[in-house]
């Protein structure tokens, strides 16, 4: 089925982990004719090319690691690629019946093998890691242990490789594909103002506590010295009426501060400046503990880890992200002389993906709208048909600069910001029940159980197709064993099976499904050339020189239409971030609005600390 597969290991040196890689040790077992490789340093830097088959199948574990050594060495990425990883986790791990708490696949070369009952070779991994990614090897001796404990990966990889063969198919080479796509974006980096990015790291300590004392000046969340008490967090959201309805740990109960319940509760209520600015204290308080990105000599950012396919539904779950939740620190991506960035992303995708695939007309209808959140809280009779989320449309509000309840200047600027808090219930709720989300879980992120109850109502009361067609999907999947995408990706199913989720099985539809849109679009992107530095669940991050920006930002849209189209039969979603006012054009920075006040405050506070920079730029 595949052809002259090759188990290949690379040992290398980085700077920072998530880096850019330099490989130093090679070995490869060629599996049709068993011929061994073996290259020291001195070996690897007289190869000018892989000293395999030109229509070799790389195989590996974590191939994402091995493609980014042949693109250090400047060689060309193999046309086919096997990544056992990858086929570990969804083959042997993806299941809808998963341990309390899971919500992220990985997998390690040791555990792959004690799945199967097989042990690893070196005893001493970890160990082995350290001295070969520490520096390159020079004494003979060195060098001879480094290349035999490389094999002994090749190895151990081999004997996963002999039971697993028969699990691979044509959608395992795909996969491979997509981790080529994945290691050239990786390879690319983010460009980033390295300038503020180092004066930030260096005052990271002082810029937290001059955030916690101007957010929290009586002390009442965190003590003099910066330190966080969730017992007085406790008190100041009771104070307020917030501490029944705050998400609580599972552990102890207590209100999280995590990143995942910050986003929930204060999408749930935009219009609360007290919340937005909580969330933004303990995101970037959180953030600036340990503030690190993944950076090299070349003023380029990485994750830390891609980790592509980290979750059940085929999502990617990077770590040590630039994309982390204080929106604030998305500033620090500014395109070098001559460069420009677009942010491009799918509309609404879950939404438009869901109607689709279901055939739901009134769902259709509420993506078409060009606002299916608005058109929900519509079509629920929770606002006026005239309704709209923007100040200078809706007939309600005074003007463009409408100040919603706060405003009062017409009768109808109160309306007006009910029509907005009906449109953010009904947005927490249309993205959550395409996770199969519940009342519970709606409170968690934010919404009185009131509410909860009834924009979950409303949406099963008038998205009924797409609702009978996620039990349809659930049922027909546990009559088969597995749900697949349309890509291949895929998740076991046994309804009897202890921990079964019959949520999350119903969420993998739509959600997978829109995964294997990112990927085709990926692949398409990638292989044609285009500048991707990013990719952000359901978006790109394209950088482009100047003058060739255009063409590019018009071939990544017909790339994620052509996506689109493949994968939904012919259907369209929308793109938002192509045209050319959206463009990030030098001298200009990247600016998430969420975080635009923020990033203001961080200059202004940087110049606090520094005097000096009152008269550069930052």
């Amino acid at each position: 089925m595949f052809t002259n597969p090759v188990i290949q290991d690379f040992e290398f040196t980085m700077t920072e982990p998530g880096g850019v890689p330099q490989p130093h040790t090679l070995t490869a077992l060629e599996l049709s004719t068993g011929k061994i490789h073996r290259y020291g340093p001195a070996e690897l830097a007289q190869l000018s090319g892989p000293p395999f088959p030109p229509d070799q199948t790389l195989v590996a574990f974590a191939a994402d690691a091995e493609l980014s050594c042949y693109l250090a060495r400047g060689w060309p990425l193999p046309e086919s690629v096997i990544d056992l990883r990858i086929e570990h986790m969804m083959c042997d791990l993806n299941t809808g019946s998963k341990a309390k708490g899971a919500k992220s696949l990985g997998a390690n070369l040791e555990g792959a093998l004690a799945f199967y009952g097989l042990t690893h070779a070196v005893e001493n991994k970890s160990e082995m890691q350290v001295l070969a990614g520490e520096r390159v090897p020079e004494t003979p001796e060195e060098i001879e242990k480094i290349v035999a404990y490389c094999w002994e990966d090749v190895a151990a990889t081999k004997k996963l490789w002999n039971v697993m063969e028969s699990k691979l198919d044509d959608s395992s080479l795909w996969r491979g594909r997509y981790m080529k796509a994945v290691t050239r974006i990786h390879a690319r980096g983010i460009p980033l103002d390295m300038v503020s990015y180092s004066l930030i790291k260096q005052r990271a300590h002082d810029l937290k506590m001059l955030w916690i004392r101007k957010l929290d000046p009586n002390c009442e969340i965190f003590d003099e010295v910066g330190s966080y008490k969730v017992k007085r967090f406790a008190e100041y959201l009771d104070k307020r009426g917030l501490l029944a309805a705050w998400p609580k740990t599972p552990k102890t109960g207590q209100p999280s501060k995590g990143s995942d319940a910050i986003r929930d509760v204060t999408a749930a209520h935009p219009s609360n400046v007290e919340l937005a600015k909580l969330g933004e204290l303990f995101n970037t308080e959180n953030l600036l503990k340990n503030f690190s990105l993944t950076m090299d000599s070349e003023d380029r950012g990485r994750a830390g880890f891609f980790n592509a396919f980290g979750t059940s539904t085929g999502r990617n779950a990077p770590h040590g992200y630039i994309f982390a939740p204080a929106k604030w620190v998305r500033s620090l991506i500014k395109p070098g002389p001559g460069m420009a960035v677009a942010y491009m992303d799918w509309v609404s995708m879950e939404v438009g993906v869901g109607a689709k695939l279901s055939g739901d007309e009134k769902l259709m209808e509420a993506y078409l709208s060009g606002d299916a959140h608005m058109m929900l809280a519509k079509q629920g009779g929770m606002a006026p048909m005239d309704a709209s989320k923007s100040a200078s449309k809706s007939p309600y509000a005074c003007g463009p600069g409408c100040g919603g309840s706060e405003c009062k200047k017409l009768p109808g600027c109160a309306e007006f910001a009910a029509h907005c808090d009906a449109r953010a219930q009904c947005k927490v709720c249309n993205l959550a029940a395409m996770y199969g989300a519940i009342v519970q879980t709606l409170v968690d992120k934010g919404l009185t159980k009131e509410q909860a109850r009834r924009t979950l109502k409303h949406h099963h009361s008038v998205y009924t197709t797409f609702w009978e067609w996620v039990e349809d999907q659930i049922e027909a999947a546990d009559i088969h064993g597995e749900a697949e995408t349309l890509d291949g990706w895929r998740i076991k199913v046994d309804a009897e099976s202890k921990g079964f989720n019959a949520r999350s099985v119903g969420n993998f539809f739509v959600q997978a499904n829109s995964a294997a849109i990112m990927r085709l679009a990926a692949v398409l992107a990638t292989e044609r050339g285009l500048g991707i530095c990013a990719i952000v669940h359901d978006a790109f991050l394209l950088e482009a020189p100047i003058w060739d920006m255009a063409r590019q930002v018009a071939e990544l849209k017909a790339c994620m239409d052509e996506a689109s189209a493949v994968i939904l039969d012919g259907f369209v979603l929308g793109v938002d971030g192509w045209n050319e006012s959206d463009w990030v054009v030098y001298p200009a920075r990247y600016e998430d609005e969420r975080g635009k006040e923020f990033w203001a405050e961080v200059q202004t506070a940087l110049v606090a600390l520094e005097p000096q920079l009152a008269t550069a730029s930052v």
